[in-house]
């Protein structure tokens, strides 16, 4: 009996120890708290309003930092403290006094706003970065680190190199894709090119402080990550506000009860530095958090259309501008700043996504303006500049073609023809090679050859009495170059073949059409700018009104279609090209179509429908693409849209269209649709976009679909100009990258000094090494981050030439020293 006591005893004693020191070893679980106000730019109301918004919110904050010493307060988006330096200076210099205290934390002010982050350009979301956390370093000597996107609907998978190579380490969000949550509330965020942030995803971030809401949160959260600190997002948000004084009482109350976990008064940096010292071994997510309200990707047209045409404007201008340093002119680094903020308002996720009321749009719309005419005005005072000392005399009219873009490029331009009669033209570049033109509606067309990258060329026109050859024709409904004909259904309208010449193939399908425009149904149950509700009853508009040549000529020749739907008509001009490897359709929609909230919606696709089998759909994205499955679900994408086969393939290239689907061999574009929430009538009106259709060898990467897209976008400019000697030859390029898979996004001058910024971005997943040409007076480059701030050791610039090892899908930033 004894031994048996004494048995026991032994067991008691040990299993005593081993609860002891599992009590020991096990953390406590700690609430973190984080105070936030969300705030939307425009969504629901106006401007005017949000300024007040910032106003009463950051007041409050700072008298709530008075009343509780321990009270922290994180706050993002640059563009607010902006508003406040200008419109209540008193107030920006009590967040400066706060900030300086440690109460008030700008970790999360990075990006100038909290925008979209899968529409936005790569350059365009660097862009809203670098001027972001320069402000904030400028006018608080703090460096953000965590990015803040706690409302954006969608997360590109190239982010986080995009963060990385910014010097952010921390991503917050709410909004992962449908169905696509693996239940990380802490992960590592890889992109393609192996670049890593540490995200956190969890829950609301308009959070109340609760006893029991927050303690289930808590234990929940540290299962899942097995760390014990939980992040608590409180704070009134969407319309400001932030932690009222209830919430902070109730902190302090729940921070003195003895048998309740403990709770922090800490900042976003604070947080998410505890997080990444508590554990590494997080799980990866590599690939991107998507697709959360599709019908973001097409609600309000017009938004969409003025993001694509600012970003191709900026970067078009300040290459010409950074050329044109080389003539002593002056570059407008501050104009250049204002305008990319302006854009970079434009990308708050309601204003892009089209997701706010209709007076938002007129805002936007200024701000478009703005920008427009700013590039506009810096490319003509490069060009001045750069004019005078070209070579231009010559037999004829000198024509100035000015390529943005960074590798030799042919396509065609058009310009206000230099005589007022006849219809045909010669043009001859430098070399005495000529080409065909023609005067079409007043406008002289011709296609320039082989403008040179980052560049100009100069041709020489003069009128001739018939046309020089006919490598383009139009005959009744059939189109043909040196590279397709392509035949139109004149009794629907829609192209009926396209026949490759080249490969010796039929592009499309057996009985199958490409531009077919299609009405599908939307549920009025949905209706709102967000959700594509429960499309279905497609129908192919195939009651054509009217086909017939719209022009007809040696260098370009198209056939128009028009078509009638309900009260909306259509216009397509398709178009071919002398010597260019894609066909152009031109459409004008005049959409009346407006959601009565009881019947069906039309929503406007155009389809394309390919003699791709088992093909691979592939999207671009921000710095980069993606391969999605071809399932037909509604998806993002920017400049394109590829569907390859085995040795074969097709891209749809657009210029101001994001939302699209792929099924087996049929790719879509959504070009229209008519929600009524927020805005009753949010696409009525006048609408002008192209897309083309590139069919080619190969998959993408080989038939060079970026730069494809690319080119779409950001078309040769042309101009007549003096006829003069100069010290410049004809033709000439300032910067040439040697790797067709790297793509050159900006040339612009940096920010503190009179060198010169280059970066590019590799676009296939295949590590190489880049030689790079600089034809101007350059003695080193420095590879930088994005903000520009050096990486690593100068090299020396040999030959007027450096090279560089670039990692797949890798981006780089270097200056170029002078």
């Amino acid at each position: 009996m004894k031994r048996i006591f004494a048995v026991c005893c032994v067991l008691v004693a040990l299993c005593a120890q081993a609860f002891a020191a599992d009590q020991t070893s096990k953390p406590p679980i700690t609430i973190d708290l984080v105070a936030h106000a969300h705030i939307d730019m425009n969504w629901l109301w106006l401007w005017p309003e949000t300024l007040d918004v910032c106003k009463n919110t950051f007041s409050t904050m700072t008298k709530l930092m008075d009343e509780y010493p321990e009270y922290r307060f994180s706050q993002s988006q640059p563009q607010t403290y902006l508003a406040m330096q200008q419109t209540n200076p008193d107030l920006f210099a009590k967040i400066k006094d706060k900030v300086a205290k440690g109460q008030w934390d700008v970790s999360p002010a990075c990006t100038w706003v909290e925008g979209d982050l899968n529409m936005p350009s790569g350059e365009a979301i660097a862009r809203s970065i670098l001027y972001g956390k320069r402000y904030m370093m400028k006018e608080f000597g703090v460096e953000p680190t965590v990015c803040w996107e706690p409302d954006t609907f969608g997360h590109a998978w190239t982010i986080p190199q995009i963060l990385a190579k910014s010097g952010i380490k921390y991503y917050y969000f709410m909004r992962w894709g449908h169905g696509t949550d693996p239940g990380y509330p802490l992960f590592w965020w890889e992109s393609p090119d192996g670049s890593r942030v540490l995200g956190y995803h969890y829950k609301e971030y308009w959070g109340k402080v609760e006893e029991q809401p927050m303690l289930d949160r808590a234990k929940e959260f540290t299962a899942k990550t097995g760390i014990s600190d939980y992040m608590h997002i409180y704070g009134v948000g969407d319309h400001g506000g932030g932690p009222t004084r209830t919430m902070l009482n109730n902190a302090v109350k729940l921070q003195s009860k003895a048998d309740y976990p403990k709770i922090n008064f800490m900042t976003a940096k604070q947080y998410f530095d505890t997080a990444a010292k508590s554990k590494s071994d997080y799980p990866v997510w590599d690939n991107e958090i998507n697709t959360i309200f599709e019908g973001c990707y097409t609600s309000h047209s017009d938004i969409k259309l003025w993001n694509r045409e600012c970003e191709n404007a900026l970067a078009a201008a300040e290459t010409a501008a950074a050329i044109a340093t080389n003539c002593k002119a002056a570059y407008p680094t501050a104009a250049f700043e204002d305008s990319w903020r302006k854009t970079c308002f434009n990308q708050f996720h309601d204003i892009l996504d089209g997701t706010a009321i209709h007076g938002s749009y007129e805002y936007s719309q200024t701000l478009r303006d703005n920008v427009i005419n700013q590039a506009g005005s810096a490319i003509n005072t490069a060009i001045d500049a750069l004019t005078p000392s070209i070579n231009t005399a010559g037999k004829g009219v000198p024509i100035l073609v000015y390529n943005a873009l960074s590798w030799t490029r042919t396509d065609a331009v058009a310009i206000e023809s230099p005589w007022s009669t006849g219809a045909y033209a010669k043009v001859v570049d430098d070399k005495g090679k000529a080409c065909p033109a023609q005067i079409s509606d007043g406008r002289l067309c011709f296609t320039a050859r082989d403008v040179p990258a980052m560049g100009y060329r100069v041709f020489w026109a003069y009128q001739v009495n018939a046309p020089v050859g006919k490598p383009v024709t139009v005959d009744k409904n059939v189109l043909e170059n040196q590279f397709f004909r392509v035949t139109i259904d004149p009794s629907t309208g829609a192209i009926r073949g396209i026949f490759d010449k080249k490969a010796a193939r039929e592009v499309l399908a057996k009985d199958g059409s490409a531009s077919l425009l299609q009405i599908m149904m939307e549920s009025p149950k949905g209706g709102s700018a967000w959700t594509l509700a429960d499309l279905k009853d497609q129908r192919d508009l195939n009651a054509v009104k009217s086909v017939s040549a719209a022009v007809s000529g040696p260098s370009r020749s198209s056939i128009a279609v028009e078509h009638t739907y309900d009260k909306s008509s259509f216009r397509q001009e398709i178009t071919l090209y002398d010597a260019v490897p894609r066909i152009d359709i031109r459409m004008r929609a005049d959409w009346q179509e407006v959601c009565d909230k009881k019947n069906p919606t039309p929503l406007l696709k155009v389809a394309f429908q390919t003699a791709i089998n088992n093909g691979k759909a592939t999207f671009e994205i921000p710095y980069g693409s993606i391969e999605r499955p071809a399932t037909g679900k509604e998806t993002v994408t920017q400049k394109w849209v590829d569907l390859s086969g085995a040795d074969y393939g097709v891209s749809i290239l657009n210029d101001c269209k994001y939302g699209c689907d792929v099924k087996d061999n049929v790719l879509r574009m959504t070009l229209l649709r008519s929600s009524f929430r927020p805005d009753p009538v949010p696409d009525q009106g006048v609408h002008e976009m192209t897309y083309s259709i590139y069919p080619h060898a190969g998959d993408w990467r080989a038939a060079g679909t970026v730069r494809r897209g690319y080119e779409l976008n950001e078309p040769l400019m042309a101009r007549v100009v003096p006829a003069h000697k100069g010290s410049l030859a004809p033709s000439r390029s300032y910067i040439w990258v040697s790797e067709p898979n790297l793509i050159v996004t900006a040339l612009k001058q940096a920010e503190d000094d009179d060198s010169l910024i280059l970066r590019f971005y590799e676009t296939d997943g295949k590590p190489c090494t880049a030689k790079i040409t600089v034809n101007m007076p350059a003695r080193a480059v420095v590879e930088t981050d994005i903000l520009e701030r050096p990486i690593g050791s100068e090299i020396p610039i040999a030959n007027k030439q450096f090279t560089c090892p670039v990692g797949k899908y890798e981006i780089k930033t270097f200056k170029i020293i002078r």
